[in-house]
């Protein structure tokens, strides 16, 4: 599922933020490759010398209490074996620390400016993959 490229504003305040959510799939070697492109330094639970699948979920999320919008992702890959590597992002606010509100549809979502209040206009810009 290919991810859009959308940017927030506020005609109130004058609040601006560029938000990408979507997915993508990434194909690896081996465990190596892996973790040097996720920049892990423990190894995870996935066999040493076979191909590994990663699917990577880019999300946005406000917090209900303080209005920050934020972005957040989820990674889950696999090897041919079955092993599975799940790394979940934040999803609480950095701001304050409340558990986000995640928004499953930015556009049809009623944003709130994390300064104001007050509305935010959502433009949608482009697709990336």
């Amino acid at each position: 599922m290919p991810g859009i490229m959308v940017w927030l504003t506020c005609e109130r305040c004058d609040y601006q933020a560029n938000v990408s959510p979507g997915s993508s799939m990434r194909v690896f070697d081996n465990v190596a490759d892996y973790m040097r492109a996720n920049r892990l330094r423990k190894k995870p639970s996935l066999a040493e010398n076979e191909r590994i699948h990663q699917l990577v979920v880019y999300s946005v999320y406000q917090c209900p209490e303080c209005a920050q919008i934020y972005e957040t992702k989820e990674s889950t890959a696999h090897d041919q074996s079955g092993h599975v590597d799940v790394r979940q992002g934040r999803i609480r606010c950095p701001r304050c620390h409340t558990r986000g509100r995640k928004l499953s549809d930015i556009g049809e979502s009623k944003l709130r400016c994390p300064n104001c209040r007050h509305t935010l206009s959502v433009h949608e810009m482009g697709v990336w993959d």
